[in-house]
């Protein structure tokens, strides 16, 4: 079966590092770890380095980029992934900010709230909320809440950097927010030779050419379970930043699955957000409606490192995070179609769990 490869044309978002102020990158390096290149400089670089050298390591690699889902390689630069949107006004049905949303550490970043301003009910709610004037347009608003008992070390960093003035005596003392602008840029892309999961071509193709059989790119011991496309979803969707490193089960099999793909031609990927309550609509095969998916691009790229990999696992992950489900037709006009939900609500729920504990450690050290 050779490989369904399409020409994409549409709308790509994405947060550039390069583009954002000294504000947002305190912020994304404060509150967001692993949503950039690690820095081997770093006082927890340099702690887990003597700690290995007191167990008697010899010679260290610090690979500080962390795991790239479906990069097909050790990693693709995260310059290289972007969300899907319906339009150029930057409408990705909010993928963009749930990805972002599962690198939050709550213990880094205290109390956050971020929003995407190109939606216009969201930018009337933080103007609301939090008496600003947030106005519409294509970036992200973060907006860093401190106060007793709540100390924001988003706040304190930016204190710190000079850019907020008596910032950190202020929460100490009374309520203190501090609103950053996070730029993103839309752009109308073509690629040709994309394989687009959202497809029901390119599903079948995956499931027969990979999933059920050995290939130069993947063995495996025990290759039950997957029939279907919607039985790849758990994995696909696997929540593990980056699908997981490349060593374990899932990491692997994701990473065989990209170069897989990537030795069949296929110069980008689509693919489902572990992020989101994904869509797939079509209706007599023809792709009618989506929600919830992001594109890697691999034109250019260098050829993986490894290229063959060997899965020793019991079995494929057969089920999502707590509260999510997945709905699938199976005849008529739609069959094929699917529909993944709760899993905001989980991850949001996970990000609420991080914020009670970061709030009962605040409440010990008063």
């Amino acid at each position: 079966m050779q490989a369904p490869l399409c020409k994409f044309r549409g709308f790509l978002k994405q947060v550039d590092r390069q583009g954002v102020g000294h504000a947002a990158s305190i912020i994304l390096d404060t509150a967001f770890p692993g949503f950039w290149p690690g820095d081997p400089t770093s006082p927890e670089s340099q702690a887990r380095t003597r700690a290995l050298k007191q167990q008697g390591v010899d010679h260290i690699f610090h690979d500080v980029n962390p795991p790239r889902r479906l990069s097909g390689c050790w990693s693709l630069p995260r310059g290289r992934y972007f969300s899907l949107c319906n339009d150029e006004s930057g409408d990705d049905s909010h993928t963009l900010v749930n990805e972002l949303n599962s690198y939050l550490d709550p213990s880094r970043a205290g109390l956050l709230m971020f929003g995407d301003m190109a939606v216009p009910a969201i930018a009337q709610e933080f103007t609301k909320r939090f008496g600003i004037q947030a106005l519409s347009g294509k970036y992200l608003l973060v907006v860093a809440i401190g106060r007793p008992g709540a100390i924001s070390p988003v706040v304190d960093a930016l204190g710190h950097a000079g850019l907020l003035e008596n910032a950190i005596e202020q929460q100490r003392k009374d309520y203190c927010i501090a609103a950053v602008e996070l730029p993103y840029s839309v752009t109308l892309c073509e690629i040709n030779g994309a394989v687009d999961l959202r497809t029901l071509d390119a599903q079948e193709f995956l499931v027969e050419e990979f999933f059920k059989k050995d290939s130069s790119k993947l063995t495996k011991a025990d290759r039950h379970g997957i029939d279907r496309f919607v039985e790849t979803l758990p994995l696909l969707m696997y929540p593990e930043p980056g699908g997981g490193p490349p060593g374990d089960d899932v990491g692997a099999v994701l990473q065989a699955a990209a170069a897989f793909l990537r030795s069949q031609g296929a110069q980008a990927l689509i693919y489902p957000s572990a992020r989101c309550d994904v869509l797939a609509e079509s209706k007599r095969r023809q792709l009618t409606r989506w929600r919830g998916w992001c594109l890697v691009d691999y034109r250019g790229a260098s050829e993986p490192l490894v290229t063959g990999y060997y899965d020793l696992s019991s079995g494929w992950p057969t089920s999502f995070p707590s509260g999510a489900a997945v709905r699938v037709a199976t005849e008529g006009d739609y069959a094929g179609s699917f529909e993944v939900t709760g899993i905001v609500h989980w991850n949001r729920q996970r990000v609420g769990e991080a914020e009670a504990k970061f709030l009962r450690g605040q409440s010990g050290k008063a």
